[in-house]
């Protein structure tokens, strides 16, 4: 699924990327691995970070920033923008995308033509008036969202 969501991206070069809900960071590895200038991840769960701060001590990332916090209180604190923002929350908390969402709309830190990317379950649909779907595509029971401002 990653490789088919970062070939759908095209080019990601220099972009800022935000990483809302870490997990294992990947998503951010794998955008500076293709060119993002830099990275902020997100990530609430201990393990979760140490996991990440561990990953990026081994392989010398520079250019990612890690935070252990709580990501829906974080975005108030953000006082940058972003080209791409990843929501990946842990599927069994639903309403976190939409608070994610409106939060980020909220605080305006999204650069012009950014996009949003939201992983989720097949079943959920998520829409808000201030964002437009410019891709859906389902891997198994998953799906992957990628919004645009409108």
């Amino acid at each position: 699924m990653r490789e088919s969501l970062f070939s759908s991206l095209q080019d990601i070069s220099e972009l800022c990327v935000l990483d809302l809900f870490g997990g294992s960071g990947a998503l951010s590895f794998e955008s500076i691995s293709r060119g993002a200038k830099e990275a902020l991840i997100i990530e609430k769960s201990i393990q979760a970070y140490k996991i990440i701060k561990k990953n990026i001590n081994n392989l010398e990332v520079k250019n990612i920033t890690l935070i252990k916090a709580d990501a829906i209180k974080y975005i108030k604190k953000i006082d940058k923008k972003f080209d791409l923002i990843f929501i990946d929350p842990p599927y069994e908390q639903v309403k976190l995308y939409n608070l994610a969402l409106n939060e980020i709309l909220k605080m305006d830190i999204l650069n012009e033509n950014a996009k949003i990317i939201c992983e989720m379950k097949n079943n959920l649909n998520i829409k808000n008036d201030n964002l437009k779907i410019i891709k859906e595509k389902k891997y198994g029971s998953s799906k992957i969202v990628i919004f645009s401002k409108v």
